[in-house]
């Protein structure tokens, strides 16, 4: 039997939440229609260069720069909402699951998140996650690529349940829009996808169908 797609089990997470917290719904149509009035023209796009910034490894507490991880890879860069979060942890298993395809094609996979790196850390030993989290603990990658926003007033009340404003000291109450980009060793982006739907994540079959697609220009 085939496994269940990533987007079916975001599904049963959406439907559970609706139930649960109905007022989100009309709160979250608000939100994504803001975001997506500004964000896609904004965030960091095909051809752009990746920003080269001091970032730490959450498993291992090492800096290391964007560049550095880079060096003889290409690269899947996921940007995620928190460990908190249930639509990041799954999609967070699903891509454990298919990151030694990723490999095949030269390709690492990142994840970035606001995140202290012992949360990051938690994230990673939650899902047993080999390829490196990332620990964005003062904003600056999110930032960089453009993605950040601020929770709005109009939905604090909710995030203050799960540890806002203090569950990322360096960000407070800024979180990214989710995105994935897949850049080639020389740092420049060959594909972006980004939802304001936190929600909605870009599958991880897309992701091997578009490496399959970018192969040739990720080895160049």
């Amino acid at each position: 039997m085939d496994s269940p797609t990533l987007e079916s089990r975001l599904a049963l997470l959406r439907t559970a939440a609706n139930e649960r917290l109905p007022h989100l719904m009309g709160l979250n149509r608000r939100l994504f229609d803001e975001l997506m009035a500004i964000v896609p023209e904004r965030a960091r796009a095909v051809g752009d260069p990746v920003p080269d910034l001091e970032m730490v490894i959450s498993q291992t507490g090492r800096n290391t720069r964007m560049t550095w991880l880079l060096e003889g890879a290409a690269a899947v860069i996921v940007f995620y909402r928190g460990h908190w979060d249930p639509y990041s942890n799954v999609q967070a298993q699903a891509l454990a699951r298919v990151e030694l395809e990723i490999r095949s094609f030269g390709c690492q996979i990142m994840m970035i998140g606001p995140e202290t790196q012992a949360n990051g850390a938690k994230m990673a030993a939650k899902w047993s996650l080999d390829f490196p989290v990332i620990g964005d603990s003062d904003g600056k990658m999110m930032d960089a690529f453009g993605l950040t926003y601020e929770i709005p007033n109009y939905m604090r009340a909710d995030y203050r349940h799960v540890g806002f404003p203090d569950l990322n000291p360096g960000t407070g109450w800024s979180l990214p829009v989710c995105a994935t980009y897949i850049c080639d060793r020389l740092g420049a982006i060959r594909l972006r996808h980004l939802d304001v739907d936190y929600t909605r994540r870009m599958e991880p079959d897309d992701i091997i169908t578009a490496l399959r697609k970018l192969k040739r220009s990720l080895a160049a």
